[in-house]
């Protein structure tokens, strides 16, 4: 760790640094952006649910079906 604080072209960064980072990649922070009120539909995090392999259903799969089938998506 000294090493690469020895280094002037390297600086540590703080959390703001990896807010920005997180935010521009669209990604949520679980406690802030998320948490166990809030269901992958509702925060927007469709893309990170794996879709089904034939009869393979994950927990909580029927009440995210249901929730989609409500909103009509």
């Amino acid at each position: 760790m000294d090493l690469l604080l020895a280094d002037p072209r390297i600086s540590p960064a703080g959390l703001g640094a990896r807010d920005s980072l997180r935010l521009e990649a669209g990604l949520c922070l679980h406690g802030n952006d998320i948490d166990e009120g809030r269901n992958p539909l509702d925060a927007g995090l469709l893309w990170v649910v794996r879709k089904l392999a034939g009869d393979h259903k994950y927990l909580g799969y029927d009440a995210l079906e249901s929730k989609r089938s409500a909103k009509g998506g």
